[in-house]
């Protein structure tokens, strides 16, 4: 693919964060953020970029299935209960679009369940905040049908949601106010399970940047 990048981007200092601005922009003053392009060499096509974007998206993507699969994981082999569920699939209503939903992970106690969707640190702007609250609900009366003599509590896990530095979204805000409880993803594995952000995230972000330099490395 020639010389379409620096070369440093896809040596030691290729990180995930780095290649997540590679295409558009590179942070130059932190305190401010301010930005600045990226400069692409003259001898790159439209082919090539389109290609890095296309690897990098994909990854993009893979990052917060992978995370929530790691979420899960840390959860159960904590062995503090009685199951843990990854994806549990539970019957819709008859009439609906769809005939099952299966909810990211599902922790089942002596005396109560806990459900969890698991969000990363983007976010779905156009979806409505009382349409997704009503889904919700949806989703913690087919639970009580399901476990008729525990509680049901259902949650939302979301990456960053703590951090000041970054503006919380106003749908989960609306949530978190009316029976959805809202938890920022690092703080709950570390305060319930003693799992750090690094030993959460770390695994996976490591292995996403090495499969993209395998990936630049294939096409280059």
């Amino acid at each position: 693919m020639g010389d379409l990048f620096p070369p440093f981007y896809f040596k030691k200092d290729l990180t995930l964060t780095n290649i997540t601005r590679i295409l558009m922009y590179e942070k130059i003053n932190n305190k401010g953020k301010t930005m600045k392009p990226i400069k692409i060499r003259s001898s790159a096509t439209w082919k090539d970029i389109e290609n890095i974007a296309s690897l990098i998206h994909g990854r993009r993507i893979s990052r917060g299935l992978r995370i929530q699969k790691s979420i899960y994981q840390n959860i159960k082999d904590s062995n503090k209960h009685l199951e843990v569920h990854h994806e549990y699939k539970i019957n819709l209503p008859r009439g609906g679009q769809k005939k099952t939903h299966k909810i990211d992970i599902v922790i089942v106690n002596d005396d109560e369940v806990r459900a969890f969707d698991s969000k990363g640190k983007s976010f779905n702007a156009t979806q409505d905040a009382q349409n997704v609250l009503d889904e919700y609900k949806k989703y913690i009366g087919i639970l009580e049908d399901n476990f008729p003599n525990k509680k049901v509590q259902y949650g939302v896990l979301k990456e960053d949601w703590d951090n000041p530095d970054k503006p919380q979204d106003r749908r989960y805000t609306y949530m978190n106010t009316r029976g959805v409880k809202v938890y920022d993803t690092y703080t709950f594995m570390e305060n319930n399970y003693s799992v750090t952000k690094k030993q959460l995230i770390g695994p996976v972000e490591d292995q996403l940047t090495s499969e993209v330099k395998v990936l630049y490395e294939a096409i280059n």
